[in-house]
């Protein structure tokens, strides 16, 4: 309990200091005013002016400190966010307990520089200054001593009696100034030892290294002193090193996993090679032999190869040291050495990561990152799937006894960026962690093999039946199995070995992602293959309010309970992903500034990302005053019908908007067509304007368009048409060209009100346009009498561009 009045009795004091201020400036304003009018006596201009310059050099030295002082602690906001930031990314070896800890305390000091910016700055007196220097000195000193030492000992209530040993000195003006100029060199300092929190020496050591490129010197050594110990090496053993004793040594079982193919010499290609089977060539007659035991590379490389003396093994062994293996096995063993290579990349970036310290922590053992089902708001069905095919590679033989098999393959369609290759993801980590050490699940990412290897579908299959049990996924696999007449080979390779997966045997599970459905082979689609197809769509509001909260809790940012829920109408049709980029893009443009994020960075980031407004925007006073007219007789019309769609902001700027267009689809012909004409007659692709002419944004808490009443979608047909019905208002005008996308959308409204899903023919687009015109005249009326409000807003668009949510509710009181 006392920690609590300590902590909170900061705030306190400032607004205390506040409220003295005030009235200290209001005693000496009176009693100068007192103390002019006894005072009447004439006094020379020069000495005037010297008062004055005297005074405005204050003035200038007195607004220079402040702003100094304002950024300081901006700049201490920005530490407490950046160490926020850094513990959410776990790069800080923390317990649960102490990172719950650390949070708690960088929160309440955040809090303090908040109640700093918001209560002490304002006031604007040297009181006030005095106050901020001295609070920000106690604040830097106190933050990097715990930086540096261990930030687990961080404890806001400290701060407080650090304050009061200060506030008993009594200091000069000059002193304080001096003091401001310490604060500002020890500030870069607080910044750097926030930015290299958590490194260890090591990693300080190599960052040292790179700076000064150091590091490939240090690595043109090391390849040098390999190759010289490897020489002498190979010399001193020269009696014992033959090829027998390499077959018969470990270090090739331990460091290289079993290659399960074998080489075909004619074709090039690869066959499947039994577990207990190792092909061996006789050097004599030159034919394929075969002996038990299982197969290595290193066994293919070197039983393939005729018997080696000493002194041809002297001879490789230099060639070795000049040549890379690549070249020297091109032709017979480019595939191993291929994979040899990207295995040996991966790794060497790991630990080049681990030694910068930016390595993810929260990486499995193969160094994919870890996704939980946790972290996919409103999921639970897919991780209900999840789990059932968990317990069934967990207990295999529970379900075989019974004759009981799962599902072997799923296909997600949906959008993009919904969840799809995340699902994945997080079916991976789940499996990993049910079986545990003992058992271990193989994850193979098909679409990244087939673009950069010469694998096929089938050695993909082949590859995950001899490691079973194993995950494929095929992302994007519309490009794979596509009609057989356009793509005959991958997609009868895809059949053939979709149909022999058994789940109850071989423990193979694929899972397809598409956002195509309607591309796949209608043979995929079937049971057995991918006939369990699940639907992942954009996140409702609902789930998009509860995902903004937990990532925002997560980076310690806080915002107002109204604006999170404004933000989560507003991102209709938003991807979780997008959700990110938005909450990632405010907190870049803190980090720029060096300051703690606010709304307004959320604002812009809304701004680049969902509403896409392009700021530098080039028109005449007409242009905008005719497309500001446009906007506000289409806010105007929202306001008045009260839509399920209310106005958040409005823009005078070009919009971005989505490219409709049609996609280009293969036409499939008869065996009496014309050999090689497949494909001739392409869609025409559909030429749009990309950009709109200003526009009304607006949230909503909708989900589906569908299930508007048809009265809610004729006041959008109404709203949507009064942008034109404006423009003939208020400048007795028709612009047909303004923003006619507004137009053909009331037009697809209307067709589906009165079709009901019947086809459209000339009788339903005569009575869809005589709607329409019924429509105009209805909104035209509705319109006229608030000619007044129209030009008020015409009046502030033509004069900043924008209206903002709080602008707006002005206006319309």
């Amino acid at each position: 309990m006392n920690r609590f009045f300590k902590r909170y009795f900061l705030s306190i004091t400032l607004l205390s200091l506040g409220c003295l201020s005030i009235f200290a400036n209001e005693a000496k304003s009176s009693s100068g005013s007192q103390k002019g009018a006894q005072d009447n006596s004439p006094s020379s201009s020069i000495t005037q002016l010297q008062d004055a310059a005297k005074i405005a050099l204050e003035r200038e030295i007195f607004q220079s400190y402040m702003s100094q002082a304002r950024q300081q602690t901006q700049t201490i906001g920005f530490c407490l966010q950046q160490l926020s930031q850094t513990i959410d990314a776990q790069k800080i070896s923390l317990t649960k307990e102490q990172k719950q800890h650390v949070t708690k305390e960088v929160v309440a000091i955040q809090n303090f520089t908040k109640i700093l910016l918001e209560k002490l700055f304002v006031l604007n007196s040297k009181e006030a200054l005095h106050e901020a220097i001295l609070i920000n000195h106690v604040l830097i000193d106190y933050l990097f001593s715990v930086v540096k030492a261990d930030i687990t000992t961080i404890e806001a209530c400290k701060i407080h009696e650090h304050l009061v040993k200060k506030s008993k000195l009594e200091l000069s003006e000059e002193l304080l100034f001096a003091l401001a100029e310490k604060n500002q060199e020890d500030m870069a300092k607080l910044v750097n030892a926030t930015d290299n929190v958590g490194l260890r020496w090591y990693n300080h050591a190599y960052r040292g290294l790179q700076k000064y490129n150091a590091y490939t010197v240090a690595k043109g050594v090391a390849i040098t002193a390999a190759s010289i110990v490897a020489i002498g090496y190979i010399a001193g053993h020269l009696d014992d090193l033959t090829p027998q004793w390499i077959l018969d040594s470990n270090f090739h079982k331990n460091w290289i996993n079993c290659y399960p193919f074998k080489r075909d010499p004619t074709t090039g290609g690869y066959t499947e090679i039994d577990k207990n089977i190792t092909y061996k060539t006789n050097p004599t007659t030159g034919e394929t032999e075969t002996v038990e035991g299982p197969l290595t590379p290193v066994q293919l490389m070197i039983k393939s190869s005729r018997k080696l003396n000493k002194g041809k093994l002297l001879t490789i062994g230099g060639a070795l040291l000049t040549i890379s293996y690549a070249d020297l096995f091109a032709k017979l063993y480019k595939d191993p050495i291929d994979w040899l290579q990207a295995k040996s990349k991966t790794k060497l970036d790991e630990i080049n990561k681990i030694l910068l310290g930016t390595a993810k922590p929260n990486l499995s053992n193969d160094g994919e990152e870890k996704v939980y089902f946790k972290d996919m708001v409103g999921c639970e069905h897919l991780e209900e799937i999840a789990n059932k095919i968990a317990s069934f590679m967990q207990h295999p033989e529970r379900y075989e006894r019974a004759d009981l098999a799962e599902h072997s393959a799923y296909l997600l369609e949906g959008p993009p960026q919904t969840g799809k290759t995340l699902f994945a993801k997080a079916l991976r980590t789940l499996v990993a962690e049910k079986l545990g050490a003992d058992k271990k699940v193989s994850f193979i990412d098909a679409k990244k093999i087939l673009d950069s290897t010469s694998f096929t579908i089938e050695d993909i299959f082949a590859h995950a039946a001899y490691y079973s049990p194993c995950i494929i996924f095929f992302d994007e696999i519309d490009l794979v199995g596509t009609h057989r007449d356009k793509n005959p080979l991958k997609t009868s390779q895809l059949l053939t070995c979709m149909q022999g997966v058994d789940g109850a045997l071989k423990q193979v599970f694929v899972i397809g992602a598409t956002n195509r459905p309607e591309q796949l082979d209608q043979a995929l689609l079937v049971d057995g293959r991918f006939g369990k197809r699940i639907h992942i769509g954009y996140p409702k509001y609902e789930h998009r309010k509860i995902f903004l909260q937990q990532q925002l809790e997560k980076r310690c940012v806080t915002l107002s309970p109204e604006y999170i829920d404004c933000m989560a109408q507003e991102t209709n049709g938003c991807s979780y992903n997008m959700l990110k980029r938005i909450i990632t893009e405010a907190l870049i443009q803190s980090s720029r500034e060096m300051r703690s994020v606010c709304q307004s960075d959320f604002e812009k980031s809304l701004d680049t990302e969902v509403r896409r407004i392009q700021q530098a925007t080039a028109m005449s006073d007409d242009e905008k005053r005719i497309i500001a007219t446009y906007q506000a007789g289409k806010a105007i019309a929202r306001h008045i019908l009260q839509t399920n769609q209310e106005v958040v902001k409005l823009t005078v700027n070009t919009v971005g908007k989505d490219i409709k267009t049609v996609e280009a689809a293969f036409t499939i012909k008869t065996s009496t067509d014309v050999a090689g004409a497949e494909n001739e007659n392409l869609a025409a692709t559909k030429k749009d304007q990309k950009i709109k002419l200003g526009d009304v944004f607006t949230k909503s808490q909708a989900n589906l368009s569908e299930l508007l009443s048809d009265e809610e979608q004729r006041k959008e047909c109404l709203a949507l048409l009064a942008g034109n019905a404006a423009l003939q208002l208020m400048l007795k005008q028709s612009y047909t060209q303004c923003n006619k996308h507004d137009r053909a959308d009331v037009m697809q409204i209307i067709y589906n009100m009165i079709s009901n899903g019947e086809k459209i023919d000339e009788k339903t687009k005569t009575q869809a346009i005589a709607l329409k015109d019924q429509y105009e005249k209805e909104i035209a009326q509705l319109l006229a009498p608030h000619k007044a409000l129209i030009e008020k807003i015409v009046a502030l668009l033509m004069k900043q561009n924008t209206i903002d949510r709080y602008e707006w509710k002005a206006l319309i009181k």
